[in-house]
């Protein structure tokens, strides 16, 4: 971690790198089901854009994030 961050940015960065996480879980999740080899090619595409969106993040924080579980689920579940 950079301790040059300020703990308001870095609190920031921590909220980033978390909706990074979920979103990616969310795009695998709806690629599992999404009709159509292109769409669901697309959805993988976004979830890998948003895991290595939230590497980055990872970097300034040092915390592995799991995704918001409860978040996956209403997506996934509005999805479909």
């Amino acid at each position: 971690m950079n301790k040059n961050i300020s703990e308001k940015a870095l609190a920031t960065i921590k909220k980033m790198q978390q909706n990074e996480i979920t979103e990616s879980a969310v795009y695998r999740a709806i690629a599992m089901f999404a009709k159509g080899e292109e769409n669901k090619m697309t959805l993988r595409q976004l979830a890998s854009e948003e895991k290595a969106h939230a590497e980055i993040w990872k970097q300034y924080t040092g915390i592995d994030m799991k995704p918001n579980k409860f978040q996956v689920f209403k997506y996934k579940w509005i999805a479909r």
